[in-house]
């Protein structure tokens, strides 16, 4: 049974924070949730910029980023993180932001960008979701390693 996004307690929280939804998009693993690929999800991590940014920066916990050591900033007891930028300098902030699809009134990374970032880290945990992702996408995919 799909529930809506607005039923889950990390999307409600995120919704109470009243963000301007053009100026931010959730990354990470919540656009899997989203669209039904994965059940899981602890926390979101969200890239903001202008209004978003500084409600983040004036209201959350400041804090570093286990990927690139970036600043960011925690709400919710943690379980929002929101940087300014996402994990590398590819990752054009204005760009992801502008290329959001909105779920639920929610503004999403795109599948085939979350496809990308979780193929960069490589991570023992995102083997699953990367399988998941390559089948929703419908991308090549690449020879086993």
């Amino acid at each position: 049974m799909v529930i809506s996004l607005c039923h889950h307690p990390l999307f409600r929280q995120l919704a109470a924070l009243g963000l301007d939804t053009r100026d931010y998009v959730v990354f990470g693993s919540a656009p899997m949730f989203a669209h039904n690929l994965t059940e899981r999800l602890h926390d979101l991590d969200v890239v903001a910029r202008g209004e978003a940014l500084r409600y983040a920066e004036t209201h959350g916990v400041p804090g570093t980023g286990s990927v690139t050591g970036d600043r960011l900033w925690k709400l919710c007891d943690g379980r929002i993180e929101v940087s300014e930028r996402w994990v590398s300098p590819e990752w054009d902030t204005d760009d992801l932001i502008s290329r959001a699809e909105l779920i639920d009134g929610i503004p999403f990374a795109p599948l085939s960008d979350v496809l990308k970032y979780k193929l960069m880290l490589r991570r023992a945990k995102d083997g699953e979701d990367i399988r998941a992702l390559y089948r929703r996408t419908g991308a090549p995919t690449p020879p086993a390693e």
